[in-house]
């Protein structure tokens, strides 16, 4: 599956282009977030010859994942990880209601600093568009314009939801998570993930939203591959 980067910025564009411009953006392209060989994943072209094939091979692909990074890099994204589990757990016990919580990550998402509202000023010049005109515009319309982007819709669903239960605690691999089920919800046609994640999922009503089928256990995947006629 293609990185996340690329497709955020496409449904950011998307979404302004139907929300604030009146405009139809056309189809998502869908059938280029999967491709063969670990290259696709980090957003890389390969040559077509015997290097670029080999490198594609599955074998290839898995030593790359799991030997590409050093042991500073590993430690360096899970520190990442646990500063991220950490500001869940404060926005947890700011006493908010669900939907004060919401608009105020969707504010913090899109309208402060962070990778995703660099991502939209970005996309905002290249559109054209008036930026003071469409951030006034934003700061009224979060949560439709959140539902025109499932990377922002499928996180803080997710979050607002693991948050309700305090018994659920926050863990350093809930970003990673959050990266793999933000693509693989709103695109896939069959998802299997964690049983508290296919719980929460489901209970937000994110597999009718994107029709998608979502399981937790692999012993129910060449069943739902038949019903797909995909087998």
């Amino acid at each position: 599956m293609l990185k996340p980067d690329p497709v955020e910025r496409v449904q950011l564009k998307h979404a302004i282009l139907r929300l604030f411009e009146g405009k139809d953006p056309g189809p998502f392209p869908r059938h280029r977030l999967v491709a063969w060989g670990v290259a696709y994943a980090l957003g890389k072209q390969m040559d077509g010859d015997f290097l670029g094939q080999a490198l594609n091979e599955p074998e290839i692909s898995v030593l790359g994942m799991v030997h590409a990074m050093d042991r500073q890099s590993i430690e360096a994204g899970r520190g990442f990880d646990e500063q991220a589990a950490a500001v869940a757990r404060k926005a947890r016990a700011g006493g908010l209601t669900e939907d004060q919580w919401w608009i105020a990550e969707l504010y913090n998402l899109f309208l402060t600093t962070g990778p995703t509202a660099d991502a939209l000023k970005e996309v905002v010049a290249k559109v054209g568009i008036d930026a003071q005109a469409f951030f006034t515009w934003l700061a009224d319309n979060l949560v439709p314009f959140s539902e025109e982007v499932p990377d922002a819709y499928v996180v803080t669903r997710l979050l607002l939801a693991r948050d309700r239960n305090a018994d659920n605690k926050t863990h350093r691999n809930d970003l990673k998570d959050f990266i793999f089920l933000k693509l693989a919800l709103p695109y896939g046609n069959i998802v299997v993930g964690e049983n508290l994640w296919v719980h929460l999922a489901r209970a937000e009503a994110l597999d009718r939203k994107y029709d998608t089928t979502i399981i937790s256990d692999l012993r129910d995947l060449p069943s739902k591959l038949t019903e797909q006629q995909c087998m």
